[in-house]
């Protein structure tokens, strides 16, 4: 009878803590995901805020920013610029992109406008936002990555803590 109910109450603490590691590991997932999503989009804004073209036609694109004595940068290789109508690239141009080589069509942005979404390059995995721009009279598709692997580490840290 004791080898019994011993059993039982082993059982319900062994389950109990397993829904709490579950539910934790999902939370903090969760949350570390929208931080990374918040700083993406934070990133976009800059990228678009620093896309402009010169009175030659030529596209610039200025990824540093300032406010209020601080200095925001993004990474020139996680931006992509394309052509909306041409469907080519018009940045970055001679400039090794992180985000991997791929066409336009295959990035689907008709299918992730102003959302994210998780990809896998040769440099690791990353989340990328893109949406479309109007610059003047012309339409382009701007995507912005980061890179997930701080993110990864952390939740591989976790899962190793709750286990």
């Amino acid at each position: 009878m004791r080898v019994r109910l011993t059993l039982w109450y082993a059982s319900t603490i062994a389950a109990i803590l397993t829904m709490f590691a579950v539910t934790t590991y999902y939370f903090v997932a969760g949350t570390l995901y929208k931080t990374v999503d918040r700083h993406l989009a934070e990133d976009f804004e800059l990228a678009v805020e620093g896309i402009a073209f010169d009175d030659g036609g030529a596209l610039a694109v200025d990824v540093i920013n300032t406010f209020q004595d601080m200095v925001f940068r993004v990474d020139r290789r996680l931006i992509e610029v394309w052509s909306w109508e041409s469907r080519k690239i018009l940045f970055p141009r001679g400039e090794a992109s992180m985000l991997g080589e791929v066409a336009i069509d295959q990035v689907r942005c008709d299918h992730y406008l102003g959302s994210t979404v998780e990809l896998s390059a040769e440099q690791g995995f990353f989340r990328q936002y893109c949406a479309p721009l109007s610059v003047g009279n012309r339409k382009l598709l701007v995507r912005v990555g980061r890179s997930e692997e701080k993110l990864r580490a952390e939740l591989q840290w976790l899962s190793l803590f709750l286990l």
